[in-house]
C-alpha cells in the first residue's frame, strides 16, 4: 500500500457535476426536504406556544469558499444560508441565527505569537458559545455569527 494521499478522480466529480438527477436528489434532501421540515415546525410553534422563536442554522465556510469535489455541498449550504436570511426578513416574529463553525476546525490567528495554529473545536464548546449568542440575543436575525468572531472583543 502507498503512503500517498488518494488522487481526486476527475471522471466522477464531472458527472456528479453534470447529472440532473444527482442534483435533484441531493438538492431534494438537503434543501427542499429542510425548507419543508422547518416550516411544519413553524406553523405548529406560534406566540401561543412560544413567547420566542429561535431558528438555528449550522452552516460551514464552504458556503461561501469552494472546495474542490464539495460543490453540491457548497451548493447546499449556500442555498440554506440564503433561506434562512430570506426568512428573517421575511417573518419579523422569528429570531434567525446562523451559527457558522466551519467544519468543527477553524484557524485562529494569534496577534501575540503572530503565528497560525490549527483548533479543533469540540461539540460542547461549540454548542456552549451558540447558547450563549442565543441567550444574550444580540445578534441581527438572518446574521452569520463565526464561532472566533467575538473572540478579541
Amino acid at each position: 500500500m502507498s503512503s500517498e494521499e488518494p488522487v481526486l478522480d476527475e471522471k466522477i466529480t464531472e458527472s456528479a457535476l453534470n447529472n440532473p438527477e444527482q442534483w435533484h436528489n441531493y438538492l431534494n434532501i438537503n434543501l427542499v426536504a429542510m425548507i419543508q421540515f422547518n416550516n411544519l415546525l413553524l406553523s405548529s410553534i406560534t406566540k401561543e406556544t412560544a413567547e420566542h422563536r429561535f431558528v438555528v442554522n449550522i452552516t460551514s465556510l464552504l458556503a461561501i469558499q469552494g472546495f474542490p469535489s464539495l460543490t453540491q455541498y457548497s451548493v447546499g449550504k449556500a442555498a440554506r444560508e440564503a433561506f434562512f436570511r430570506g426568512l428573517a426578513v421575511e417573518d419579523e416574529t422569528i429570531k434567525n441565527h446562523l451559527m457558522t463553525i466551519y467544519e468543527q476546525l477553524s484557524l485562529d490567528i494569534t496577534t501575540q505569537s503572530h503565528g497560525v495554529h490549527r483548533t479543533t473545536l469540540t461539540t460542547s464548546q461549540t454548542v456552549v458559545k451558540m447558547l450563549k449568542h442565543l441567550e444574550e440575543n444580540k445578534f441581527d436575525s438572518g446574521a452569520r455569527i463565526d464561532y472566533f468572531d467575538d473572540e478579541n472583543s
